[in-house]
């Protein structure tokens, strides 16, 4: 297994080269694990207090980023598909998707975006040999709670050995 840390918000020029880059360093990848969040306090009672900035940031870093990797990753692992080869995909959410907290809402609908769409993702490839294995941790206390780092890791493995 090799982790690859990248600024998981940057162009979607950079995402591409970053996967195009990856898939070829590693021609048998075929399982990837997605692990990125920031989480910000959002206080509803003092909507004046409330920095969209911060919002924009958060969904585009917990959700819309990972969305497009995967979809990125796609062609990569239907190649394999189609060599009769099993590939995975696991995101990493929360329990938060769940059962959501008050005092992040905006993280806890970007982990249940996340979770609903690695539900949805699985049904549409049941029929192939690419599975989707969401990962659910629950509170954890790590450098998210720090407030000063964006946590984005992508790991990339091959021959399903993680």
């Amino acid at each position: 297994m090799k982790a690859s840390c990248l600024d998981i918000t940057t162009t979607d020029n950079n995402l591409k080269k970053f996967v195009a880059d990856t898939v070829s360093t590693y021609p048998d990848l075929d399982t990837i694990i997605l692990a990125s969040g920031i989480q910000h306090v959002f206080d509803f009672t003092k909507p004046g207090d409330i920095d969209f900035s911060k919002f924009q940031d958060e969904i585009n870093t917990n959700y819309i980023s990972i969305f497009k990797l995967i979809v990125m990753f796609l062609p990569h692992f239907l190649q394999l598909n189609d060599m009769g080869r099993p590939t995975f995909i696991i995101p990493i959410t929360s329990t938060l998707s769940i059962v959501p907290s008050a005092m992040v809402p905006d993280y806890s609908a970007t982990k249940a975006a996340l979770h609903s769409l690695s539900i949805t993702l699985r049904l549409q490839m049941a029929k192939t040999r690419i599975h989707i294995m969401e990962i659910l941790p629950p509170l954890v206390e790590s450098e998210l709670h720090d407030r000063k780092y964006h946590i984005q890791y992508l790991a990339v493995c091959s021959s399903g050995v993680l």
